[in-house]
């Protein structure tokens, strides 16, 4: 019993987990989805934290830098489409 509690105490989103943007300015149906859960608000913290974190390792290589920049572009743009998908479940 101990251990499931562990379990679900490691699982959950910090109480404070919160997605890189402010919702009250969400304006697509992806920004809106995301603040509407936390577990999807503390997972855009995370890609977000980690994402600066590459930024800050790769400045010293330009050329990365915007190889970065243009992945992080198509990983929204991506999760944006299969967030808005109507046939999402």
């Amino acid at each position: 019993m101990k251990v499931l509690f562990l379990l679900a105490l490691l699982a959950a989103p910090p109480a404070n987990a919160a997605p890189s943007f402010d919702c009250a300015k969400a304006s697509s149906g992806a920004e809106r989805a995301i603040c509407a859960s936390s577990e999807a608000s503390a997972l855009d913290g995370e890609v977000a934290a980690a994402y600066r974190l590459a930024l800050s390792r790769l400045e010293d290589d330009a050329h990365a830098v915007v190889r970065l920049k243009v992945d992080q572009k198509a990983f929204v743009a991506y999760r944006d489409k299969f967030i808005d998908n109507e046939n999402l479940v």
